[in-house]
C-alpha cells in the first residue's frame, strides 16, 4: 500500500457491505436526506474521517463541519489513530481500526440519527455531548443543524429559540460579518415557517438537489 487509493481499495469491500458508494477516497450512503460520509484525510499521516450532511441545510461545498477524524470520536478507545506511508507494516492496522471503530460506534450512532427526528433527539442532549462524536463542530455549526432541522420538523418555537441563541448570545463566538449573514438566513427560515406550506416545501426542495450537486453525490 503506497498510496491513499491504495488503503481506500482495502475499505472499499467493506464500506458497499454496508451500503456505502463510493466517490474517490470517500464512502457515503443517504437515508432521509442525511447522508453519512467517511473519507481518507492525508495531511502527511493518512486519518479517517466521519461525519454527516444533512442535505436540507444549504452549502455550497462539501465540508466536514459535522463530525472529524475517527480518532477524534470519544467512544471509540484508540489513540494515535493514523498511518504514516513510511511504515507499511500499520496499514493492515489502519484499516481494521477503521472497520471496527465504524462498525462498533460509528454506524450505529447514524442509525440512530439518520431521522430529522433522531438527529434532534441527539443535539438536544447538548453542544458538549455533540463535541463527543462531532470534534470539528463550532456552537455556531451545532446550532445551525438545530435550526434547520427543527424547521423541517416544523418545529418553529423551537427552530426561533435557537435563532435567538445563535444571534444574541455573545458566547456564539461569531463575527459580524457572520452575525448578518447568519440572520439573513434564519430570516428567511421564519418567513417560511408563516408562509405557506408549498413554498416551505420547495425551498426544502431545491435546498437538497443544490447540497447533492455541491457535496457531489451527483453531477
Amino acid at each position: 500500500m503506497n498510496d491513499t487509493r491504495d488503503v481506500g481499495n482495502r475499505l472499499a469491500p467493506f464500506f458497499r457491505a454496508h451500503g456505502f458508494k463510493r466517490k474517490n477516497n470517500k464512502f457515503f450512503k443517504i437515508e432521509n436526506n442525511i447522508a453519512l460520509c467517511t473519507a481518507l484525510e492525508r495531511p502527511g499521516g493518512l486519518y479517517s474521517l466521519c461525519y454527516i450532511l444533512p442535505l436540507y441545510i444549504p452549502t455550497g461545498v462539501p465540508h466536514i463541519s459535522f463530525g472529524g477524524r475517527l480518532q477524534s470520536f470519544k467512544p471509540f478507545p484508540v489513540c494515535n489513530f493514523s498511518f504514516y506511508f513510511d511504515d507499511p507494516s500499520k496499514a493492515e492496522v489502519f484499516v481494521e481500526q477503521t472497520m471496527e471503530c465504524c462498525e462498533k460506534y460509528f454506524f450505529p450512532l447514524y442509525d440512530s440519527i439518520s431521522t430529522p427526528e433522531g438527529l434532534i433527539d441527539f443535539l438536544d442532549k447538548g453542544f458538549s455531548f455533540a463535541r463527543m462524536y462531532f470534534s470539528n463542530l463550532r456552537l455556531v455549526w451545532y446550532y445551525e443543524l438545530k435550526i434547520y432541522t427543527n424547521f423541517v420538523l416544523s418545529r418553529y418555537d423551537d427552530m426561533k429559540d435557537d435563532i435567538s441563541s445563535i444571534l444574541l448570545k455573545p458566547e456564539a463566538y461569531i463575527s459580524q460579518a457572520e452575525h448578518d449573514e447568519w440572520k439573513r438566513k434564519f430570516d428567511h427560515l421564519i418567513e417560511l415557517s408563516v408562509g405557506p406550506e408549498e413554498e416551505k416545501e420547495a425551498f426544502v426542495k431545491n435546498t437538497i438537489e443544490h447540497s447533492m450537486v455541491a457535496c457531489r453525490f451527483k453531477k
